[in-house]
């Protein structure tokens, strides 16, 4: 007898509620004016259709281009996901001392990838076809309380035979007191927290994500802190602070750890002129225990991380780039030091149709150098199409312009992905 996965029969039972529910009057009505989720495949900041739904707002008040923000977008996000913490009136209803959401707060999003061609590390070329790529479900709010906010996100993707498997993506609950001073605890990574101009972390307009997003990365329980002042015709300087909790090392007796290593400090700055002009810095220091190639399986790893960062907004232009150095120093043995810098820049046009996105191409090139001297250089193009206001589709090609370690060159990779996206 043939041996039916139970994981995509339980996605595809939860995708068929959520769908029935989009389609069964009167939430059909209220999901006119909606919002696709952030299409990345990675963790990243992005958009959820939930608050288009709550506000009866359309995604272009939030994003230049889904799922990269605009200041609007920016500003809510810092709010703690609310336009102002004192005017939520028809947002929440009011009982006791409990908010309750006037909609719930859920969103889903699905991407299919029918069409996936790769060649790397010298092998063949390689074709895929994943007719259903990932599910991700949210549940988000920003007026659970009064000052509290908290987002959840799971999801599913058929990787490696996992057969849509489903775990936690990304978990924080905030306070906001006041906008100079918020406080948000989670897991997941710190940037794509609490970096709203996502010049650091990946915005997930690609499939693929800069060479920074990579070296700075880090998945981990965190504590933090942010908050922003600005003054009308001088600007804004916004700053986060964040502890992680770091990861405890593997041994033959425990498995790794989370939140139980030593801690890392995070900081990041933003200088905003409030006119299409921003300028940023990060800076990570610290130690972590993820060591299970050390000798003694309990020695302590040194980090520590630096970047700089802009941002430019002219009229429908977006143009982003970054710098970063990261480094890792191992106790056990100096062969498994590492040293990698790197940097990108990337561009995107938007091209509206009823003052809404509607063809978006980008272009970005990334470079990156490790200790061993292996320097690479990347390509990537981008062509978007906004179908509608909850579905988008696009074809992007990823190619290493070159790949050489100490002056010999090294296999090349590319790739071609067509992906379409839909929100709900």
């Amino acid at each position: 007898m043939m041996k039916i996965r139970k994981g995509p029969l339980i996605a595809a039972a939860v995708l068929g509620v959520l769908f029935s529910s989009w389609l069964v009057p009167p939430l059909s009505q209220r999901m006119l004016r909606l919002c696709p989720v952030r299409p990345g495949g990675v963790r990243q900041a992005g958009a959820v259709p939930v608050f288009a739904r709550k506000y009866g707002i359309s995604c272009s008040q939030c994003h230049t281009a889904f799922p990269v923000l605009n200041d609007y977008g920016r500003e809510f996000k810092n709010n703690g996901f609310v336009r102002e913490r004192e005017k939520e009136s028809g947002a929440k209803i009011e009982a006791s001392d409990m908010f309750i959401p006037s909609v719930f707060p859920w969103g889903a999003f699905v991407k299919a990838r029918p069409l996936d061609i790769q060649k790397s590390g010298g092998q063949t070329r390689k074709t895929q076809n994943r007719a259903l790529h990932e599910l991700e479900l949210f549940v988000a709010d920003g007026s659970v309380a009064k000052n509290f906010s908290y987002f959840t996100e799971i999801e599913a993707e058929d990787d490696g035979g996992t057969g849509f498997e489903a775990e936690v993506a990304d978990l924080s609950l905030g306070y906001h007191p006041s906008p100079y001073f918020n406080v948000i605890a989670g897991f997941g990574d710190f940037l794509h927290k609490v970096d709203p101009y996502q010049t650091l972390a990946h915005s997930g307009f690609t499939r693929r994500a800069s060479d920074v997003r990579e070296l700075l990365m880090l998945d981990q329980q965190y504590l933090a802190v942010r908050g922003e002042a600005s003054q009308e015709g001088l600007g804004a300087l916004s700053y986060a602070v964040g502890l992680g909790g770091g990861q405890a090392a593997t041994t033959a007796a425990t498995k790794a750890q989370e939140g139980y290593g030593p801690p890392n400090y995070n900081l990041r700055l933003v200088a905003d002129t409030l006119k299409g002009l921003s300028v940023g810095a990060f800076f990570r220091t610290g130690k972590d225990d993820l060591t299970s190639k050390n000798a003694t399986g309990t020695s302590i790893n040194k980090m520590s991380a630096y970047a700089v960062d802009a941002l430019v907004e002219v009229m429908d232009l977006n143009i982003r780039g970054a710098i970063v150095n990261a480094q890792n120093k191992v106790a056990a043995t100096g062969v498994l030091n590492s040293k990698n810098s790197g940097g990108y820049l990337e561009a995107f046009y938007t091209i509206k149709k009823d003052d809404r996105p509607w063809i978006v191409p980008l272009l970005r090139f990334d470079t990156n150098k490790d200790k061993a001297a292996r320097k690479k250089n990347h390509f990537l193009a981008n062509l978007s199409c906004y179908l509608a206001e909850n579905v988008r589709g696009f074809v992007e090609y990823y190619d290493e312009l070159s790949d050489k370690q100490g002056g010999a060159k090294q296999s090349k990779d590319t790739r071609w992905t067509a992906q379409v996206e839909v929100g709900f």
